[in-house]
């Protein structure tokens, strides 16, 4: 496979397209809204007179194929290895660090009012594999040729695409863009590893250890994060309020609700600081943080002031446009917990009900710990309603969940495992499946926990699931 009759233009558009994702790559990635967003060697893209030609060149030479009607490319990886081969190591450079800024630019990023990509995701599932094959390429170059760097927009783009994982749940994907990305932060000078970089990095790997069953790690990371943030000048009061949200989540999921609340004021204190400086909602402070605030108070027995809140950020979610969708969902799965925790099963699986029908009408990810922990939740207040029948439905459906994610939802799968244990009680047949279940919870139990003690109650089980779904 010879290259050389290429033009410079057509070996910089396959440049990039080496580096990436080959197939369904959008046309769009080589079109950024503002032409300043083009490396120096793709400037010429902006120019339809010189892409297309550049292109159809390729398509001619059957380097690659182009859907008009999709807008999208595609080649095969045996023409990009080849490629990549015929280019010397500066080359090489060039062409990642140019697909880097290109999938950078394309890649959604998050409104700075908000925490979260949940109004993005279409964005973020298309340039998603185009970051991923990134990663892996860059982890292959630095194999062959230790001097291999990235510019600062590979640890800005994974910063990105690691709160998108965070959303999906993507916990292995996660866990490997977020060593790649700490060891592609190294390569920056020390001018480039800003504050931005390194706190939303440090918050990521924290999160992402709380919501896995390790918050004692992860709370470690969150306290790092927000003490970096802490040293931005000038103090981003904004910033500061989600990163002590995100420490608030961990400490509570330790059960340490003490210093949950000491830390969701700091986080209302902070956005308050930032809110109270604007035109408009001066003074407020998000639902975010009120649902999260909430759930602390009614995992450490204060349903009346959670409920107050929970209902404030409900408010405040049907008030505002964009309808935030997962915000809503998590907060009626709060107020479920408040009613369940009142005994008001009825309005508590209506909670449950609408916080799942909301989550899946929007993510259809079936496998989200989310969903589990709904459906884990609907079989508790069927068994609590005396619907036993219910109950067992509910929690081998949780259980599917959880087993398909074991190694990650360890805590999870040992509560679905309990509970069901209790509900198949109920029903005589069902005896030996019940003392079969129990003993695999209980077991589970004890290598997670040695000295667990009343392994007969749910609060046992649920004191070591994340917060956020417990």
């Amino acid at each position: 496979m010879s290259f050389e009759s290429l033009d410079s233009h057509s070996r910089a558009i396959l440049g990039v397209l080496s580096f990436i994702q080959p197939d369904k790559i959008p046309e769009a990635l080589f079109e950024p809204e503002s032409s300043t967003a083009l490396p120096a060697s793709l400037k010429f893209c902006s120019d339809n007179f010189l892409f297309s030609p550049a292109i159809e060149n390729l398509v001619t030479l059957e380097l690659i194929k182009r859907d008009k009607a999709s807008r999208t490319l595609s080649l095969h990886r045996p023409v990009q290895d080849n490629f990549k081969s015929s280019m010397n190591p500066e080359q090489r450079q060039q062409a990642f660090n140019d697909a880097t800024m290109l999938v950078s630019t394309a890649f959604p990023h998050r409104d700075s009012t908000v925490a979260q990509l949940y109004q993005m995701w279409a964005g973020c599932a298309v340039y998603e594999p185009h970051v991923i094959a990134l990663k892996d390429n860059f982890k292959k170059e630095l194999v062959a040729n230790p001097k291999f760097t990235v510019p600062q927009a590979y640890c800005i783009m994974s910063n990105m695409c690691q709160r998108y994982l965070l959303e999906l749940r993507s916990f292995e994907v996660l866990a490997d863009l977020l060593d790649v990305n700490t060891m592609a932060l190294a390569t920056l000078r020390e001018s480039e590893q800003t504050i931005n970089i390194q706190g939303s990095l440090t918050s990521h790997k924290g999160q992402l250890l709380t919501h896995i069953g390790k918050a004692e790690e992860g709370v470690k990371w969150l306290r790092k994060s927000y003490d970096i943030r802490s040293r931005d000048v000038p103090f981003h009061p904004r910033e500061s309020a989600w990163a002590a949200d995100n420490l608030a989540v961990g400490f509570a999921t330790l059960n340490r609700f003490e210093e949950a609340a000491k830390w969701h004021i700091k986080a209302r204190d902070h956005f308050q600081e930032w809110s109270n400086h604007q035109t408009e909602r001066k003074g407020e402070w998000p639902a975010e943080i009120m649902n999260s605030m909430g759930l602390g108070l009614v995992w450490s027995g204060q349903p009346t002031p959670a409920r107050e809140l929970m209902d404030g950020a409900l408010e405040k979610v049907n008030s505002v446009e964009p309808y935030n969708w997962a915000v809503a969902a998590s907060t009626h799965f709060g107020l479920g917990t408040v009613e369940r925790y009142e005994g008001n099963w009825d309005a508590a699986e209506a909670h449950f009900i609408e916080a799942q029908n909301l989550w899946l009408q929007r993510s259809r990810i079936l496998s989200d710990p989310f969903n589990g922990a709904c459906l884990y939740r609907l079989g508790c207040t069927a068994l609590d309603k005396g619907q036993p029948e219910d109950a067992v439905r509910y929690l081998r459906d949780a259980l599917e969940v959880t087993k398909k994610r074991k190694t990650e939802m360890v805590a999870e799968h040992m509560r679905g495992l309990f509970k069901l244990s209790e509900a198949l009680e109920q029903e005589p047949r069902y005896a030996e499946e019940a003392r079969a279940t129990r003993d695999e919870a209980e077991s589970l139990l004890r290598q997670l926990v040695p000295d667990a003690s009343n392994a007969g109650k749910e609060s046992t089980y649920d004191s070591l699931v994340c917060i956020l779904w417990r």
